[in-house]
């Protein structure tokens, strides 16, 4: 079990090159240099994204595809307003279809999971209403895909479990495509952003709360979850 994702977007330089700190290396180039997006304030390094046309792109990465037996997990510090329109702040599909997708809806305040199976059908999107998340404070987002024990997807929110659901009957959960990693997809994230992790396995609860508390004792006092 690995971190095979960590882009801790604290880049900040004249080159476009947003760094992947986790073992496969899948380096990512944003739609600008970094010193043009970077930010530093409570409660550190992040980039920005305006809503329009910043995003990340992961090419051809290397260990982010999940088969049908695959466990994963996807988390990531958000601080909003998100955007307009639906967000897509972390995708990995093959033409909008085939793959995964952790998304923020701002007009509903909601947050998705998404899977698309290899038949490009909707194998589940949970969903779970979380005003909060839109309320100009840093806030910890992770979602869960039980491949095996559960068969069941999860979202987790500043270290709280708020949803889950099974998984479509008949949906053979294979979610390997030929797409690219996007972060701030689509171009409508509009916020910023920082340490977008995926993991090869399903983070227990212990593992989220322990994540989730970990940010509260670096990060709270200088503003997570209240800057």
């Amino acid at each position: 079990m690995a971190l095979v994702g960590y882009w801790k977007l604290n880049d900040n330089a004249a080159t476009a090159t947003v760094v992947d700190y986790s073992v496969t290396g899948n380096d990512g180039a944003a739609i600008a240099n970094t010193n043009t997006l970077h930010a530093f304030g409570q409660p550190g390094h992040s980039l920005t994204f305006d809503g329009a046309a910043d995003e990340i792109t992961v090419a051809a990465p290397v260990g982010l595809d999940f088969g049908a037996t695959d466990d994963f997990s996807i988390s990531m510090r958000i601080m909003g307003t998100m955007g307009s329109a639906s967000s897509a702040v972390v995708n990995k599909t093959q033409a909008g279809l085939t793959g995964y997708r952790v998304a923020y809806d701002p007009v509903g305040c909601r947050v998705f999971f998404v899977t698309w199976d290899q038949g490009n059908t909707l194998s589940r999107a949970i969903e779970d209403p979380v005003p909060e998340a839109n309320d100009g404070r840093w806030h910890l987002i992770t979602a869960v895909r039980y491949a095996n024990a559960k068969d069941s997807l999860e979202i987790w929110f500043d270290g709280q479990f708020r949803n889950a659901d099974d998984v479509a009957p008949g949906a053979n959960r294979d979610l390997t495509n030929n797409g690219d990693l996007l972060i701030g997809a689509a171009g409508n994230t509009e916020g910023r952003m920082a340490e977008v992790m995926i993991f090869d396995h399903a983070l227990s609860g212990g593992e989220i709360q322990g994540m989730f508390g970990q940010y509260n004792q670096s990060y709270m006092r200088r503003g997570f979850r209240g800057a």
